[in-house]
């Protein structure tokens, strides 16, 4: 409920953009921010920020080479950055499970990136690397991972009040108890 209100409340006007000159070099910008339905993809971005303290969405280029943004589960994703002062990421990573018709787990795949290649990869139930395929370049220039902060301690909107969330609920359920009893 938390996440749901404060990202609804944040993203219930959708992001505008616009240059102070008025020109329209924003605009082949704003046409690919169309195609991928920018809106809903903003909004579903900020609830996974919400809810895990971070958001991850990857560019890529489809089979008519045109620009998509896609959303990445918070579960199934993340970033490496350099040690330095700007913390710019050397490479983003993306995996999900894969299952047999049975519906037992066979291992992952996933997507190794850096700012001029892309990687697919293949790994065991174990993470043990069964296949990887050759590096394919991209036209990004940056790691097309982006990962997306709630705050700067990447905190999801209720973890702070979590003891508060848990005494109000431990003081219903004994409330209950006490009716039960009675």
């Amino acid at each position: 409920y938390i996440a749901d209100f404060t990202s609804g409340y944040l993203m219930g006007t959708p992001v505008t953009y616009a240059l102070p000159d008025n020109t329209n070099k924003i605009e082949p910008i704003l046409d690919v921010l169309k195609a991928a339905d920018a809106p809903t993809q903003d909004s579903d971005l900020a609830l996974d920020a919400a809810i895990f303290g971070r958001a991850y969405e990857m560019i890529y280029l489809d089979t008519e080479m045109q620009i998509k943004l896609a959303r990445l589960s918070p579960l199934n994703a993340f970033v490496v950055y350099d040690d330095t002062v700007g913390q710019m990421p050397v490479f983003g990573v993306h995996y999900y499970p894969v299952y047999t018709t049975d519906g037992d787990l066979d291992g992952y795949k996933g997507s190794f990136c850096t700012a001029e290649y892309t990687q697919q990869i293949r790994l065991s139930t174990g993470y043990g690397i069964l296949q990887v395929d050759e590096p394919v370049q991209h036209p990004f220039k940056k790691v097309p991972i982006d990962e997306i902060y709630n705050d700067g301690q990447r905190f999801g909107d209720f973890e702070r009040v979590l003891s508060l969330i848990d005494a109000y609920n431990l003081l219903q359920s004994d409330r209950v108890n006490d009716k039960e009893q009675f």
